[in-house]
């Protein structure tokens, strides 16, 4: 391993205790970690920069702004009191109704447009309902992540890992061929989430909210209920945008574009509405997770812990899989696939079957929990008033869980 790989591997170790201990803020942390990749000469100027352009952050801003115009128009008070018509205002029945359809509607298109039409609606049921928005925001972003693997096109890891299948001249997965995982994910994590993991939620009070546009609710004498149809029309172009196959960056911009264009928020509004801590987070760690890549340190650590315990083909299969869930958690689930996926197919040789491998892979980077792991973790920090112990707190039992259920199910769907 290379100064550079064991100087990255440090370096992300010291981050990660820095986050864990909770002391200081987690964008704080992620700048001084990027100024440590840069100094070093680990990264260059431009690889250490390229995080504040990157598709991920752009679309979080973007969803910053559509789910303001989804409030101030009503459409999420509205949406939000029809769920809780239906749910009732029981937190346990709001939890199973937002993880439910955050999970469906992420099988269809990008976890993070789910999130930018559900996270608004969420947040107004539970004032509805005098509930913290703490109680719901982060099982609604596991939701999400929950229904990523449901279909190909549920994220950009899924069609990752079956491109790496082809370029090895293997079949790629079908359409469908992700729903025994994702649907068994789906179901497994809602159980845990509702009947175990909601319960070490934090209950933060409804007015020590820290996003000061709460993601206290707008009054309805405020609100532009004239402009709803912008509003709802944005997100129909949103949902068809991304379903079409529109980079998600390029998606959440359209429709951010159009509630501004026509007046659901005003430029003031916006800059009040975008949670800038979150987008200096995503844009100062991307490059540290580039640099676990780019250095070689992530795929030199797996190959090591393959070679040392991969006695087995089922062996082989549970290593590929916790490595998968602990890489994962340290860098964006599509940086993890992009390196993860090649060496499953390596550690399948001739004499096991890859698909079952990458999949694996696949099963792994579906337990993100952390916000470093994926965006839609990191849209619910500020509203939801999150602290990194709150995200392990819940999302290591769920990982957990979900490891054991995919050692359990993988062999017997593609048998190894």
């Amino acid at each position: 391993m290379s100064a550079a790989a064991l100087f990255t591997l440090a370096l992300l170790i010291a981050a990660a205790a820095a986050f864990a201990a909770g002391r200081w803020r987690p964008d704080a942390v992620a700048l001084l970690a990027l100024l440590a990749l840069l100094v070093s000469g680990t990264v260059s100027l431009n690889t250490g920069l390229a995080g504040f352009g990157s598709p991920a952050l752009i679309a979080m801003a973007a969803v910053f702004v559509l789910s303001a115009g989804l409030e101030r128009t009503g459409v999420a008070t509205r949406l939000g009191r029809r769920v809780l018509a239906l749910a009732g205002p029981s937190e346990l029945r709001l939890t199973v109704a937002f993880v439910l359809t955050a999970g469906l509607l992420s099988g269809v298109m990008n976890s993070i447009g789910a999130m930018a039409v559900l996270l608004p609606a969420a947040i107004a049921a539970a004032r509805e309902a005098r509930i913290s928005p703490s109680r719901l925001l982060l099982p609604l972003a596991l939701g999400t992540r929950l229904g990523g693997n449901l279909t190909l096109i549920s994220g950009p890891s899924n069609l990752i890992a079956s491109d790496a299948l082809v370029q090895h001249g293997l079949p790629p997965f079908g359409f469908f061929e992700f729903l025994p995982v994702g649907g068994t994910f789906l179901l497994a994590g809602l159980a845990f989430i509702a009947l175990v993991g909601r319960k070490w939620l934090p209950d933060a009070p409804l007015h020590e909210t820290p996003r000061p546009e709460h993601l206290a609710s707008v009054p309805a004498a405020r609100q532009r209920t004239e402009l709803a149809p912008w509003a709802l029309l944005s997100v129909a172009l949103l949902i068809a945008a991304s379903t079409a196959g529109v980079s998600i960056a390029v998606a959440t911009l359209l429709a951010a574009g159009l509630v501004v264009i026509s007046g659901c928020v005003t430029m003031d509004e916006i800059y009040q509405a975008v949670d800038w801590r979150a987008l200096v987070f995503m844009g100062a760690i991307l490059p540290l997770g580039m640099a676990l890549s780019d250095t070689g340190a992530a795929a030199s650590l797996s190959d090591a812990v393959l070679r040392a315990l991969g006695a087995s083909k089922l062996a082989a299969l549970a290593v590929m899989l916790a490595i998968a869930i602990g890489l994962n958690q340290v860098m964006p689930s599509v940086a993890a696939t992009a390196v993860l996926a090649p060496l499953a197919i390596h550690a399948a040789g001739v004499s096991a079957n890859p698909h079952a491998y990458v999949m694996a892979v696949i099963a792994g980077t579906g337990t993100t929990f952390t916000p470093i792991s994926n965006p839609v973790n990191l849209l619910v920090m500020g509203p939801g008033g999150y602290q990194m112990k709150d995200y392990v707190r819940i999302g290591l039992p769920l990982a957990v869980l979900l490891g054991l259920v995919s050692i359990l199910l993988i062999p017997v769907v593609w048998p190894l």
